[in-house]
């Protein structure tokens, strides 16, 4: 899939907050999706197509909603008691100038970011030194977690439910968390009703991935 359209500069895409965002879930406050309280936006849509997929309902282009990114932005950045945002899917970076445009606007708020993505933390830094919208993600964002679920290298660890897996501390802000927390935390886990009616776990590592 190809970025999400925005204005041209330069030759370059442009995130603008009147672009529009498949949205497939959000949730205003959650404590498994990353450190502290956070909201966490769900995008919709993945071709990756992982065995073992926590969210494989959040695969398909064809469902979730279009919202613009001003409109998610506002519900973030109007929340009390959070301290960041974290991004899953889906594939976030499958929307990346929607995602960079929403991270501009809730960093500017003082909030922390993490993304969840199915790529690797090699493949995002090479992308970076060639495409400015990778780069931002990268100047942008606190943690990430990095690399597809792997069913045959399935282990406990919270932050990297399998061990091909990279948590990575790409600011300051959380490398001592990294380090003394996220490297022991296991599995943990919410359940939400989202505003469809539908259940959600989220968290991980998740049960039915089970082999």
């Amino acid at each position: 899939m190809g970025l999400a359209d925005g204005s041209v500069k330069d030759g370059a895409t442009v995130p603008s907050p009147k672009e529009r965002l498949h949205l497939a879930a959000f949730w205003p406050d959650s404590t498994v999706n990353g450190p502290g309280r956070r909201a966490v936006v769900w995008f919709q849509g993945c071709s990756r197509d992982c065995a073992g997929c926590c969210n494989p309902q959040f695969q398909a282009h064809d469902r979730g909603k279009r919202v613009t990114v001003a409109e998610v932005a506002e519900q973030i950045v109007r929340l009390r008691q959070i301290e960041g945002v974290t991004y899953s899917g889906g594939e976030p970076l499958e929307q990346l100038s929607a995602l960079v445009s929403l991270m501009r606007i809730t960093a500017e708020a003082g909030l922390s970011q993490m993304v969840y993505t199915g790529y690797t933390y090699g493949e995002i830094t090479a992308k970076a030194r060639t495409q400015p919208l990778f780069a931002e993600l990268l100047r942008r964002v606190d943690l990430m977690l990095c690399g597809p679920f792997r069913p045959e290298l399935r282990q406990s660890l919270h932050y990297a439910p399998s061990s091909n897996q990279e948590l990575i501390a790409v600011s300051e802000q959380y490398r001592a968390w990294v380090l003394h927390t996220a490297s022991t935390c296991t599995a943990r886990h919410e359940v939400r009703l989202t505003e469809d009616g539908e259940l959600l776990l989220t968290g991980l590592p998740f049960p039915h991935t089970d082999s």
